[in-house]
């Protein structure tokens, strides 16, 4: 079961991690809005991100304290070759995406990038980052007799309140359920009304008359 906690674990930290850079791109383009970008919409992978958010993070939070009671005092548990493996591949990734970082900001910047946009998202990207490889590295030279630490509690607690403000600040921008009903009877009209006006173009060029 231990094994079990720490697989799901990497795939709610791997989802919450993407969820919550995606929707910190989504802010930052409705912000500083490029002209020659077609992007800018914070409705469609707003949406998908928030209910990442919601689900993935408070599901990581729930498995690593599960986790924590599992390896506290028990050091087979913590010494365990899947948790050790898949730490070492998060802090492989990581380190990659921190690189290939760093690699993008001076290529998209040397290619005309708008530079404060493209170095909030790499400011972004980066700090995600090096937060998981921080906390990993460190989780990596915990002992089983070690007790919870109050920097990682501090940290922990920091990350929460900034995965709560996204997502209250995510659903003001993209609107409330009872909105997004409103707002889709609304696109519903106006195919509806798309499609009338086709169906009469046609009957024209066919009758020439209405």
């Amino acid at each position: 079961m231990f094994h079990l906690f720490t697989l799901v674990s990497f795939i709610a930290l791997y989802t919450s991690a993407f969820s919550f850079g995606s929707l910190a791109f989504q802010f930052i383009e409705r912000l500083f809005p490029d002209p020659l970008s077609y992007g800018g919409s914070v409705l469609g992978m707003g949406r998908n991100a928030i209910a990442g958010l919601l689900v993935a993070f408070p599901l990581y939070l729930f498995l690593m304290r599960l986790i924590w009671k599992e390896t506290k005092g028990n050091a087979k548990n913590l010494e365990s070759g899947v948790r050790k493996w898949f730490t070492y591949i998060t802090l492989v990734v990581v380190a990659g995406i921190m690189l290939g970082d760093l690699i993008a900001v001076v290529s998209s910047v040397l290619g005309g990038e708008l530079a404060v946009r493209f170095l909030l998202k790499a400011g972004t990207i980066f700090a995600i980052a090096g937060a998981i490889f921080g906390y990993y590295l460190h989780d990596l030279k915990r002992k089983a007799e070690d007790s919870l630490s109050s920097r990682v509690k501090a940290f922990v607690g920091t990350v929460t309140v900034l995965v709560i403000v996204f997502i209250v600040y995510g659903i003001v921008l993209t609107g409330t359920p009872g909105q997004q009903r409103v707002l889709q009877f609304d696109q519903r009209r106006v195919s509806d009304l798309q499609q009338i006006s086709y169906a009469i173009d046609f009957y024209w060029q066919n009758n020439e008359k209405l």
